[in-house]
This record gives C-alpha cells, sequence and structure tokens, in this order.
C-alpha cells in the first residue's frame, strides 16, 4: 500500500514538475518538431543544434523523474508532503542538488510537522534563489515556494 501510494506521489508530482518548467525558458520560442529526427540526422542535429520541445521535454522528464527518485527515502516516510510539495523539492535539487537538499534538517522538520509556511522559508534561506537571476527566474522561484506553502499549483494552470 505504501509502495502504491509513492508511486502514485512521484508519477503526479513529475506532471507537475514538468508542467511547471515548461512553461518557461528554454521552451519558450522553441520549435514545435524537428523534421528527420533519427540517427542517420547526427551530423545534421549536431551542426545545427536544433532541438524540438518534444524533445526537450523528453529529456527535461528524464531529469525530472531521476530528481523525484532521489527524494524517495523522503516520500516513503513523509506521506504528507505530497505530489506538489514534491515536483517542488525535486525542483529544488536540480538547482543545489539531492544531497545538500537531504542534509537540510529543518526543512524536513518542518515537513515532518506539516509546517508549510516554515518549509517554505527554509527553502528561501538556502541556495536556491541565488540562482536565480532573471525575473523569470525569480518569478518561477516564488512561485515554487508558494507552491510548497499551500501544497496548490497555481490557479493560471486550472484555467
Amino acid at each position: 500500500m505504501a509502495h502504491e501510494r509513492v508511486e502514485a506521489t512521484e508519477a503526479y508530482a513529475t506532471e507537475v514538475a514538468l508542467q511547471h518548467i515548461s512553461a518557461y525558458a528554454p521552451f519558450l520560442g522553441a520549435m514545435e518538431s524537428v523534421e528527420d529526427r533519427g540517427i542517420t540526422s547526427f551530423e545534421r542535429i549536431a551542426s545545427t543544434r536544433a532541438v524540438s520541445k518534444a524533445e526537450m521535454t523528453n529529456l527535461l522528464g528524464h531529469d525530472i523523474r531521476r530528481f523525484v527518485r532521489s527524494l524517495r527515502p523522503r516520500t516513503a516516510i513523509y506521506p504528507q508532503l505530497g505530489s506538489v510539495r514534491l515536483a517542488v523539492l525535486a525542483h529544488v535539487a536540480m538547482v543545489i542538488g539531492t544531497p545538500a537538499l537531504m542534509q537540510c534538517r529543518e526543512l524536513w522538520d518542518a515537513i515532518s510537522l506539516s509546517r508549510w509556511d516554515d518549509a517554505q522559508d527554509v527553502l528561501l534561506m538556502t541556495r536556491w534563489p541565488e540562482r536565480a537571476t532573471a525575473n523569470d527566474e525569480r518569478r518561477r522561484m516564488l512561485e515554487l515556494a508558494r507552491m510548497m506553502r499551500t501544497g496548490l499549483v497555481p490557479i493560471a494552470w486550472t484555467h
């Protein structure tokens, strides 16, 4: 039963993270598709450096699943974490690394007590915000912090 819960939580967390990240650069303005994509086209692909949205989404999905799975030890023991908050943590792990996130004792203490304001504050005190230099990145970081606090996806996603 716990294994099924963890897998369901991870699957939805991956969807949430994919949806969130693909709404921002480098996905904005990317070509929808690049024709003739096969191993036989390698030289052309390498020379143009052209990547389609579908290819970027596939690569991103692979990375997100890897980071979501890297947090499984915590997902298994904190059922209150939920998919949206796990998606946030996967994103933070992608930026600061899973080991640094796993060692953030104050964060896990806040999560264990379902103190989501405190969990948000702890995340904002990590090295994670330092990486947000552009306005879009800072806006995305604030959105993710809000998602940690509320456990909800932004209302704009539901329309």
